[in-house]
């Protein structure tokens, strides 16, 4: 959860409904993807489709737009039952309305990251290790992605072990962490 308490609008561009300040969380979805699962062309531009594939529920899902003035070359759309694959407008009303709306979404490489920053702050410092205490033991933030980087020793788990191991790598100069663990080959 990114927000709870800053007003968000809805839009339905099927029903043609846009309801100002309508709920007040939105969430933050992060999809680890092997390297070699999707290889891309320089110059491509390519589509990404989400789908909410859970049971009904009483809430629906959506998608929060990018900033206006980071529109990029090609327009959002939505899958209109009765017409397909169809360009999204701001709806009459809204203070961009007719124009092409663009769907907030980040592809990130970055810097690998270096094992034993479990809190993902870029520093391999203590914070790193009240961060997997207050995950283990008080019910905090998983690190992410979990399986790499809070598996110090390579275990396939997130344990007591971890800890151990992260405060003999760290304090005592004990063996780091392997390093296909925290960078897997498919993030290289």
């Amino acid at each position: 959860q990114v927000a709870d308490n800053n007003p968000e609008d809805w839009y339905d561009p099927v029903e043609g409904e846009w309801l100002d300040d309508n709920h007040l969380q939105a969430y933050q979805y992060d999809f680890f993807i092997y390297r070699d699962f999707f290889v891309q062309d320089s110059g491509t531009i390519y589509w990404l489709v989400v789908q909410d594939l859970s049971a009904p529920t009483d809430y629906i899902i959506g998608w929060k737009t990018t900033r206006h003035d980071l529109h990029f070359m090609d327009d959002a759309v939505y899958w209109d039952p009765a017409g397909g694959w169809t360009p999204l407008f701001y709806p009459p009303g809204h203070e961009y309305q007719g124009e092409t709306i663009d769907l907030a979404f980040v592809i990130t490489g970055g810097p690998l990251r270096e094992c034993g920053d479990v809190n993902n702050d870029g520093i391999v410092d203590a914070d790193d290790i009240v961060y997997l205490i207050s995950y283990l033991y008080q019910g905090g933030p998983a690190p992410v992605p979990q399986s790499c980087l809070g598996d110090l020793n390579n275990d396939d788990i997130v344990n007591i072990g971890d800890l151990v191991y992260w405060v003999n790598y760290v304090f005592k100069g004990g063996p780091p962490p392997d390093p296909d663990c925290c960078n897997p080959p498919w993030a290289k």
